[in-house]
């Protein structure tokens, strides 16, 4: 058995121990003289403060990886909308030009028509560089 393991099965064997502890003491003495309404708000509110909390950290790590997408599906200068690519890339698929895989346009996510659209500006980019270059063979 690895440490882990152990070292999981021992925590958990503590835990239960410790519920089975405060499940058998009384509750005055669980209490130590406090009210348990009181005790109840405080960790009601102990409670929502985590959630919100947790909520905030989704939110920012969400936020992050939405920026981090947006920033590598669009290069610098490259200002499109999903729908202007799809129809760029379908009429291009239409041409001779380009030879596109099968592909369903409408189930790709924007993200995805971004990609291929900014590649394909790329390709082109070279393309037109390559016919300018005399010394390269056609």
């Amino acid at each position: 058995m690895s440490r882990k393991n152990t070292y999981t099965e021992q925590l958990d064997q503590l835990l239960d121990a410790c519920l089975q502890e405060l499940l058998g003491m009384p509750a005055e003495q669980v209490l130590a003289g406090e009210n348990a309404e009181v005790v109840k708000a405080r960790a009601v509110d102990r409670l929502n403060r985590a959630a919100a909390e947790a909520g905030r950290r989704r939110l920012a790590a969400a936020r992050a990886r939405v920026q981090a997408r947006a920033s590598t599906a669009r290069p610098a200068g490259l200002r499109i909308s999903a729908t202007d690519a799809r129809a760029y890339i379908h009429r291009a698929a239409q041409g001779r030009q380009h030879t596109l895989a099968a592909r369903n346009l409408d189930e790709m996510s924007d993200e995805d028509v971004l990609r291929i659209y900014s590649q394909m500006i790329e390709l082109e980019g070279e393309r037109s560089a390559d016919d300018d270059d005399p010394g390269t063979a056609s």
